[in-house]
């Protein structure tokens, strides 16, 4: 996970890498919105800061375009090493 952050990475990349990291650690095999919630910080153009929790439908959408993602990179994988 560590070569994965980049320090100038979108905020997006950065919500991203956390969830990707919560699925690693979790102890379900069914993740859920229900069971994680992801907020960030935003500035606002007049430089205060605000509060944003992610929906639970964003929360599933980036769910399951991380679980894509390990799921392609595993095959792929697995293709490289003649495991198919």
């Amino acid at each position: 996970m560590k070569t994965d952050y980049k320090e100038n990475s979108p905020i997006a990349a950065n919500v991203k890498l956390a969830v990707k990291i919560l699925l690693k650690t979790m102890d379900s095999t069914t993740p859920s919105p229900e069971r994680i919630e992801v907020s960030k910080l935003e500035k606002l153009p007049d430089g205060s800061l605000q509060h944003v929790t992610l929906s639970d439908a964003e929360v599933a959408a980036m769910i399951e375009e991380v679980q894509k993602e390990e799921e392609a990179k595993a095959a792929a994988e697995a293709s490289a090493s003649g495991d198919m």
